[in-house]
């Protein structure tokens, strides 16, 4: 007998909204989403 475990993709929420952080915590933009810097939840 085999036994197949899933681990799906969960979005992680964040509380904040994209309007509410600051252009200078991201870094680039890929595909048109943002990317932002490393630690940016710790300065929210």
């Amino acid at each position: 007998m085999t036994i197949v475990i899933e681990k799906r993709h969960r979005k992680i929420k964040t509380r904040f909204s994209k309007k509410d952080i600051p252009k200078s915590l991201i870094y680039e933009e890929y595909a048109g989403k943002p990317l932002y810097y490393r630690g940016f939840k710790e300065v929210m």
